[in-house]
């Protein structure tokens, strides 16, 4: 029977994915686990791997027949999150009409603006932050939040005084009282202040 020669086959990008356990400690684990029959748990504390994590590499050894060290993936399955996503011309032009129509908006509201304009764009605050005082070349002023002084003391007390004098003035319309008042008739005067 003839021989098939493929040449080298060239391995795809492969991406470490796990953030907590280094190659070295999956790759002892798996050895352990398959070379002296140890025990998952052993295997796991002996690899400085948790129990739960343990499971997962070994399930996925299994899964992919042994040809790739658990926490491996293919880059091109890995899916980019997507927040940064680069700043078009057209992004470019909008931000910019959007600054000149609305001098005094805050970075905020141009991120939202784009990203409701663009449907389907997901752009970072300091990617539009960046693209602004680079790219266009503006000025950005830092600004502070300035919430009203509603429960300060001297606003409380001056509300309270206000309330007092109103009460008092609203009251005084209505005051009346008795004087006089005679028993044996059962009459009395009323004034009004």
């Amino acid at each position: 029977m003839d021989e098939l020669d493929l040449g080298r086959v060239p391995l795809p990008k492969m991406v470490w994915t796990s953030a907590k356990y280094k190659p070295s400690q999956v790759a002892q684990f798996i050895s352990l686990m398959q070379n002296t029959n140890t025990k998952h748990p052993k295997a796991a504390r002996e690899a400085g791997i948790s129990h739960a994590i343990a499971y997962k590499f070994d399930k996925e050894w299994i899964d992919n027949g042994g040809a790739v060290l658990p926490g491996y993936k293919v880059a091109s399955e890995i899916k980019r999150k997507g927040y940064n996503v680069k700043i078009t011309e057209e992004h470019s032009q909008f931000i910019e009409n959007y600054i000149e129509e609305c001098p005094t908006c805050i970075v905020k509201d141009v991120t939202e603006h784009v990203c409701a304009i663009f449907e389907g764009s997901s752009i970072n605050e300091s990617t539009v932050y960046r693209h602004i005082t680079e790219k266009l070349e503006f000025t950005l002023t830092r600004t502070q939040p300035r919430l009203a002084a509603r429960n300060t003391d001297g606003i409380q007390s001056s509300l309270q005084e206000r309330m007092k004098i109103e009460q008092v003035n609203s009251f005084s319309y209505t005051l009346s009282y008795i004087t006089h008042y005679n028993l044996s008739n059962q009459s009395y005067e009323v004034h009004q202040v």
